[in-house]
Formats: C-alpha cells, structure tokens, sequence
C-alpha cells in the first residue's frame, strides 16, 4: 500500500513538473506565427506605418500594401513582428518591424528596417 501511494505521488510530481513547464514555454516563450489577417495585427500594422510617414515626412503618402508574415509576443504587452510591404508612388518596398502594444493598449514602433522578407 505503502508502494502504491509512493509511485502514485511521484507519478502526479513528475506530471505536474511537465504541466508547469509546457505553461511557463507558452507565457515566457519567443515569438509564435500569427495570422496576417488578425485584426491586432492589422492595428499594428497600420499604426506602423502611420507612425512612420508622421515622423518622416520625406515619405509622405506611403501605404501598407500587404502584411507578408506576422509573429506575436507576451511581454507585459505584446510585441508585433511584421513584415510588411509598403507602397510610396509607383515603388513598393518589404521593411520588417517590431511594434509594442502597451498594457493599456497604446502603440510604439521600436523598429522599422528595410528588409527581406523572403518572398514569404
């Protein structure tokens, strides 16, 4: 009896242990694929770009022509990874930026580089 109640709480330890890992990955963990036709993602996206012709006027008129790849992340907030390609007159251009969406849902952009994005 003794026995049984040794191995069957070790048994609930070690399942347990996995339990708190497999959580802690998910929280604590990198960046997850995300689909480019999240509305969050979207925001973020446009809220880049935005940003980035209001800061620098010499782009005035850019657009977002498409979000090509997106990758979410936790962080006491949520980080945007986005690659994008925007359009400025008759020229488009892939640029991957990062994004950071505040706990009370205000929006930084902390990255803007032209890039390639690897046709994806």
């Amino acid at each position: 009896m003794k026995k049984a109640i040794l191995n069957a709480t070790m048994i609930f330890a070690v399942v347990l242990g996995f339990g708190i890992t497999a959580n802690a990955q998910r929280v604590l963990g990198g960046y997850k694929p995300a689909a480019v036709d999240n509305e969050r993602v979207v925001a973020a996206a446009e809220f880049a770009v935005g940003n980035r012709v209001e800061n620098n006027t010499e782009q005035e008129g850019m657009t977002l022509d498409s979000i090509d790849k997106a990758e979410m992340q936790s962080v006491g907030g949520t980080n945007y990874r986005l690659c994008l390609t925007v359009k400025l007159e008759d020229e488009t251009q892939q640029v991957s930026v990062v994004v950071y969406q505040n706990l009370q849902q205000e929006y930084k952009l902390t990255s803007w580089t032209v890039a390639d994005c690897g046709g994806n």
